[in-house]
C-alpha cells in the first residue's frame, strides 16, 4: 500500500493504522514533496539561465547590426566626401557653384537615409528588447507559479501531519 493510501485511510477512518506506520508514510510523502520542491527549483534555474542566454545574444546581435550600420553609413559618407572632393577639383568656379548644390542634395539624402536607418534600428532594438522582456516576464510567471504551487503542496502536507 502506497503512503498516500496509508494517510487517507487513516483520515477517513476505515482503517486503523500503527503510529509509526503513519509516521513512516506522512514521512515519505514529506521527502517526495522535498523532492519535487528541488525538482522545481532545478528547472526554474535552468529557465532563468536560457532567458539571460537568449538576452545577452539578443543583445549581441542589436550590438552587432548597429555596429554594421554606422560602419556601412560611414563608409557611404567617406565615399561621397571624396567623389565630391575630386570633381569640385577638376571643375571651373561655376561648376563648384553646381557642385556645391549637389552635395548639398547629397548631404540631405545621406542625412535623411541615416535617419531612416537609425529609425529602423531604433524599431529593431525596441523590439528586442520588449520581446526579451515578454519573455522575461512569462519565464518569471512560470517560475512564481511553480513555486507556488510547491509551497501550497509542503503547506498542505505540513497541516496534514
Amino acid at each position: 500500500m502506497n503512503p498516500e493510501d496509508i494517510l487517507k485511510q487513516h483520515i477517513e477512518g476505515k482503517q486503523p493504522v500503527a503510529d509509526g506506520k503513519l509516521l513512516a508514510a506522512t514521512g515519505l510523502i514529506t521527502a517526495n514533496r522535498a523532492k519535487e520542491l528541488v525538482d522545481a527549483s532545478m528547472l526554474l534555474a535552468k529557465t532563468t539561465q536560457i532567458s539571460a542566454e537568449l538576452l545577452a545574444k539578443t543583445t549581441e546581435a542589436s550590438a552587432e547590426l548597429l555596429a554594421k550600420t554606422t560602419e556601412a553609413s560611414a563608409a557611404q559618407l567617406s565615399k561621397s566626401n571624396e567623389i565630391s572632393a575630386e570633381l569640385l577639383a577638376k571643375t571651373t568656379e561655376a561648376s563648384a557653384e553646381l557642385l556645391a548644390k549637389t552635395t548639398q542634395e547629397s548631404a540631405e539624402q545621406l542625412s535623411q537615409s541615416n535617419e531612416i536607418s537609425a529609425d529602423r534600428l531604433a524599431e529593431t532594438t525596441k523590439g528586442s528588447v520588449k520581446q526579451m522582456e515578454r519573455l522575461t516576464a512569462a519565464v518569471i510567471a512560470v517560475g512564481v507559479i511553480q513555486i507556488v504551487i510547491i509551497l501550497i503542496t509542503f503547506f498542505i502536507t505540513l497541516n496534514l501531519e
